[in-house]
C-alpha cells in the first residue's frame, strides 16, 4: 500500500540558539565594557537552519534534533514554527542546555564564535523515530564531525532505515579540530558517505575531508565511489560545483547581491537545493535556486533572516543572470 508522504524533507542534527553581537572592538578582552547594537537572538545550527530554509520556500519540512527545557529552546522552537517548519519531533533534553552560539561581529565584516554545545554528544540514531521516515521523501543531516554518536554509526543507521524506505539522503559535514584530517577523517565518515546520496559540503570541509584538495572535479572523483547520486562544493564567494557524474556545473554568485553576514549561508544554499530536487527540478535549477537563496540571505543578519520566499527568489531568478560553465563529466 502506498504510504502518504507528509514531509518533503526531515531535518535532522544540529539545533542551535544564535545570538549575533556587535559591532566588537578587534581588542574586545582590553575593554571592561562595549556598547553594541540590537541583540536579536534566533535560529542556528545546521538542520535548523535548512528546515527554516525549506519552511520560507514553502516545503513541507520537519526538524529533529535536541534542545534543552529553557528559555533558548523554546525560542528558537517559536521561531522555526514561525518559518513553517514542524518542530513536533524535536526532543527535550533533561541533562543539558539547548545548544548556543554567540556571534561577534567587528566592525571590518569579521566574525568569531563563543559556543557551548554540550548537548550534541547526547544526539543519537534514536531520536528520529521510523514512523517520521515512513512519512517523508528526503531525509537530510547535519552534520558530521559534529555529534559523537552519530559519527560512531549514527549516521549510518539513520541512512540504512531511510534508504530501507526508499527515502533519499542529504548530508552536510561540519569541521572539528579533534578529527585529524584526511584519511582518518574519511575513516569516520565512510559508513556514512557509503549510505548518502546527496553530499555537498563547503570548500573548506571537503578539503578537510580530503586532506588538503581543493580541486571540485578531483574531488568528485574521489567521492564517486561511495556511490552517491550528487556532489557538490560550496565555494562561497565564487558559487558552487555540482556533478551528477554526468556533467558538472560551476554555477557562479548573482552580481547584484552584497553581503553583510554569511552565518547559514551554506545551509541555506542546501536548503533551497533540496527544495528544488522536491519540486523535480533539473540538476542546474537546483543549483541556482541555491545560488540565488544564499545569496539573498547573505544580505541580512542571522542565519536564515534574509531568505526569501519562494514566489521572491523565482522573480530574482527571472530577473538575474547567472554565469554558468557545463562540462560533461569524465575522468581526467
Amino acid at each position: 500500500m502506498e504510504q502518504k508522504q507528509d514531509y518533503d524533507v526531515v531535518s535532522f542534527g544540529m539545533i542551535n540558539c544564535d545570538v549575533p553581537l556587535g559591532p566588537v572592538p578587534h581588542d574586545l578582552m582590553e575593554h571592561e565594557l562595549c556598547r553594541i547594537g540590537r541583540v536579536a537572538m534566533t535560529t542556528g545550527g545546521d538542520a535548523m537552519n535548512v528546515a527554516c530554509t525549506l519552511g520560507i520556500l514553502g516545503a513541507r519540512t520537519a526538524v529533529v534534533g535536541r534542545i534543552g527545557r529553557d528559555a533558548h529552546g523554546e525560542l528558537v522552537t517559536r521561531v522555526a514554527i514561525s518559518k513553517g517548519v514542524d518542530t513536533s519531533f524535536i526532543v527535550y533534553d533533561d541533562c543539558e542546555d539547548t545548544s548556543t552560539s554567540y556571534l561577534l561581529f567587528e566592525s571590518n565584516g569579521s566574525q568569531h564564535y563563543v559556543s557551548s554545545s554540550l548537548i550534541s554528544a547526547n544526539l543519537s540514531s534514536r531520536d528520529l523515530p521510523n514512523e517520521l521516515l515512513d512519512r517523508c521523501s528526503v531525509l537530510y543531516f547535519g552534520s558530521c564531525f559534529a555529534f559523537e554518536q552519530m559519527d560512531r554509526g549514527g549516521i549510518a543507521d539513520a541512512f540504512q532505515r531511510a534508504h530501507d524506505r526508499g527515502v533519499l539522503t542529504a548530508m552536510d559535514t561540519s569541521i572539528d579540530v579533534d578529527y585529524p584530517s584526511g584519511n582518518a577523517a574519511l575513516e569516520v565518515a565512510d559508513d556514512a558517505l557509503r549510505q548518502t546520496d546527496i553530499f555537498i559540503p563547503s570548500l573548506s570541509e571537503i578539503a578537510f575531508l580530503s586532506g588538503g584538495e581543493t580541486d571540485p572535479h578531483k574531488l568528485a572523483s574521489m567521492m564517486k565511489p561511495y556511490g552517491m547520486r550528487i556532489f557538490g562544493v560550496k565555494l562561497g564567494e565564487k558559487g558552487c560545483y555540482l556533478t551528477d557524474f554526468r556533467q558538472e556545473l560551476y554555477i557562479s554568485p548573482f552580481a547584484s547581491v552584497e553581503a553583510r553576514d554569511c552565518t547559514g549561508a551554506g545551509d541555506s544554499f542546501f536548503g533551497a537545493f533540496l527544495r528544488g530536487w522536491t519540486l523535480n527540478w533539473s540538476l542546474e535549477q537546483c543549483g541556482l535556486l541555491a545560488v540565488a537563496v544564499s545569496g539573498m540571505n547573505v544580505t541580512k543578519i542571522g542565519a536564515t533572516n534574509g531568505v526569501p520566499d519562494f514566489q521572491v527568489a523565482l522573480a530574482f531568478l527571472r530577473d538575474n543572470e547567472a554565469r554558468i560553465e557545463r562540462r560533461e563529466y569524465s575522468i581526467r
